[in-house]
């Protein structure tokens, strides 16, 4: 009688675990691909970083934050704030020289963030940051005003030295602090920006379950069917595609009117606009209405 008894428990206990066993994993999150690149790549990496407990509960609150946020703001507003904040910290993080004629051989700077590219890095906002780099230096080449000035060339040496004279470590340790404080700059500057532009206060972020979420979803789980059908109607960016030169932006690299305007245009519109027909001809008298119609 005992031993029936303590099968059906064990049975019971079985049929509660079994379908709440994806809790137990640990939960990431990714960013819908119609965000800025760079803000995906920040989303999926900070994840992989050494995070204490206490820093993943405030990452998922985060999370639960920008999806509600940005169901407010439109997308220019969303690429304007997310933008900003990452290139600002990018700048900042570093103490820059006002140093005029730097003594930085920028060549070998640039061959050794493209040997430090070729190399297999996982962090794939590292990637970006370092081919943003590369971009940036041959930009920077070109422009006579940057040539005059050691400012730039100061950033160039500064992340020159983290990525090829520090540790994996190091590395992993300070973008781990860059990503922080972008993602903590971006909540408050969406706080402010909610606020005073649309009079909205947001205080405690709303927990969404996965099918109420627009602009993130649980990594390697399979899309709901909705997210399918959205997915056919837009070319969205694919996690961790593979980086060109024309997704790499950092600031003063590219027009003033394009860099901070989300790319979706439409393809195809009006390549082949109808002609008007030679042979028509309007017919002399339309018919009457009948019925009021």
């Amino acid at each position: 009688m005992m031993d029936s008894f303590i099968i059906k428990i064990i049975t019971a206990l079985l049929f509660f675990i079994i379908p709440n066993y994806s809790f137990l994993k640990e939960i990431k999150y990714q960013a819908d691909g119609k965000l800025p690149l760079e803000f995906i790549y920040i989303i999926n990496s900070y994840q992989n970083y050494d995070l204490n407990e206490e820093e993943k509960k405030s990452f998922k609150k985060t999370i639960y934050f920008y999806e509600q946020s940005f169901r407010k703001i439109s997308k220019e507003e969303q690429f304007q704030l997310i933008k900003s904040q990452i290139y600002k910290n990018i700048i900042n993080l570093f103490p820059i020289s006002y140093k005029q004629n730097l003594k930085v051989d920028i060549k070998e700077i640039k061959e050794k963030f493209k040997m430090r590219l070729e190399s297999k890095i996982e962090d794939s906002f590292q990637k970006w940051l370092i081919s943003a780099l590369i971009r940036d230096i041959t930009l920077s080449k070109k422009n006579k005003s940057l040539k005059q000035s050691g400012i730039y060339y100061s950033l160039f040496y500064n992340w020159n030295n983290l990525f090829n004279d520090s540790t994996v470590q190091d590395i992993d340790k300070t973008l781990k602090i860059l990503s922080k404080n972008i993602l903590s700059d971006l909540k408050s500057r969406l706080k402010d920006f909610l606020l005073i532009s649309k009079n909205i206060s947001l205080k405690d972020p709303k927990e969404f379950k996965l099918e109420e979420m627009i602009f993130f979803n649980i990594k390697n789980d399979t899309p709901s069917k909705k997210k399918k059908d959205l997915e056919k109607k837009s070319n969205v960016l694919k996690i961790l595609e593979p980086i060109n030169e024309e997704s790499l932006i950092l600031p003063g690299t590219i027009k003033a009117e394009d860099e901070w305007v989300p790319k979706d245009h439409e393809e195809n519109i009006n390549i082949n606009p109808p002609r008007p027909d030679p042979n028509y001809s309007p017919p002399k008298k339309l018919p009457l209405p009948a019925n009021d119609w």
